[in-house]
């Protein structure tokens, strides 16, 4: 069922969940699709779905210090506590 891919220091799959903050909101965001380094993201605001967006691994590297990802997952050594 999924190709999971190795995005910066986190391995991204279907299903794979984390929180954004853009513009002074946190969104919820879940990995719905992945195919050979296409991401195809639901965003989510206070539980409303709001929007889906294709985005590449580059957006993953672009947006790293906005990106907390649920259950540790994907955090720097230098991060964990």
């Amino acid at each position: 069922m999924g190709i999971c891919e190795e995005v910066s220091f986190v391995k991204v799959k279907q299903g794979s969940r984390f929180k954004m903050t853009n513009k002074g909101k946190t969104y919820s965001v879940l990995v719905t699709y992945v195919n050979y380094g296409l991401y195809i993201l639901d965003f989510y605001y206070d539980g409303e779905f709001k929007t889906s967006k294709a985005v590449d691994k580059q957006f993953f590297k672009r947006n790293e210090s906005v990106i907390d990802w649920d259950n540790g997952l994907g955090r720097r050594k230098d991060n964990a506590k």
